[in-house]
């Protein structure tokens, strides 16, 4: 998987030496000596590649873990397609790989600028264009496979919780097809975009005792969690009111399987655009209920031409 990823991040780079780019590195610190790493480019015009890599560990964690994913996308001003697939190589005793595909449609598509889609990453917003300028809708449907050699008690993080894992006798698998929806209007100075998430299972986690999934990455977070969720709910105002800094606050809400308490997050954060470079910061509060409230901070760079 490592090997494909690489060959397809050197294919898209060799593609055009006109194409569009777009690179970023984000590092997170937080509650439970969490440290993560998340880094991407976006390669070409209207078909684009965009390799992406991402990893955690903290006390929670029984390991560190590593999620390798490809994206390649075709779009226009009006419309645009992907397919992504990918996967977190086995730690100790987890892994899982996914698939899945998206579109999106623009009713106002805007003007000039590449084109990048209102609820992808912050630093991937397209142009805002003026007054009413777009109004994205799309949906995607991914599939994810888990594998596990382990299993614990409802509720027990895979580390910390004061169990200890127990082996099975032979791994388990569980599937996991998620349906989304989102959204994203521009209007004058603002973008306010939305994404929502439901996931289900091919077996009932709880009969079979499952541990939790070791690497959930949810729409909304800068953090990766543990956790088999059942819905996922993001939305996000972002303010452009300034010349170079544009703030933006976030609101997640999650629900989990497995007797998991929902969870709550918020973000505030910004980016800061200087010619073909782009910084951006946030803090993370994120609170399960029953939990201790947990806290990340998230800054980085990326750049554009």
């Amino acid at each position: 998987m490592t090997n494909l990823f690489f060959a397809l991040a050197f294919l898209s780079l060799a593609t055009d030496a006109g194409a569009f780019f777009d690179a970023s590195i984000t590092q997170t610190f937080g509650s439970n000596k969490y440290v993560g790493t998340r880094a991407w480019a976006d390669v070409g015009d209207a078909f684009h590649v965009k390799p992406q890599f991402s990893v955690y560990k903290s006390d929670l964690s029984d390991g560190t873990y590593k999620t390798l994913q490809v994206r390649g996308a075709y779009d226009t001003k009006v419309w645009g397609v992907g397919v992504t697939g990918g996967g977190t190589p086995k730690t100790n005793g987890y892994s899982n790989r996914f698939a899945g595909v998206d579109a999106t449609f623009s009713f106002t598509p805007g003007q000039g600028g590449k084109v990048r889609r209102i609820h992808d990453a912050p630093e991937e917003k397209g142009a805002r264009g003026k007054g009413l300028a777009r109004v994205d809708v799309g949906g995607s449907v991914f599939h994810t496979t888990h594998r596990d050699e382990f299993t614990l008690p409802a509720g027990t993080p895979r580390r910390g919780g004061g169990v200890r894992p127990t082996a099975r006798a032979a791994a388990i698998t569980i599937g996991q097809t998620d349906v989304s929806v989102n959204g994203g209007v521009s209007l004058f100075d603002l973008l306010l975009s939305a994404d929502w998430t439901v996931s289900r299972y091919d077996k009932d986690l709880t009969a079979i005792a499952a541990a939790p999934a070791a690497a959930t990455h949810l729409a909304g977070l800068n953090s990766i969690i543990q956790g088999f969720p059942k819905t996922n709910f993001t939305g996000r105002l972002d303010f452009g009111l300034l010349p170079v800094v544009e703030p933006y606050v976030a609101l997640t809400r999650t629900t989990f399987y497995l007797g998991a308490e929902p969870a709550t997050t918020a973000t505030v954060g910004a980016t800061a655009g200087f010619e073909i470079l782009e910084l951006h910061g946030s803090l993370e509060s994120y609170k399960q209920a029953g939990s201790s409230r947990q806290t990340y901070v998230s800054f980085g760079a990326g750049v554009r031409f």
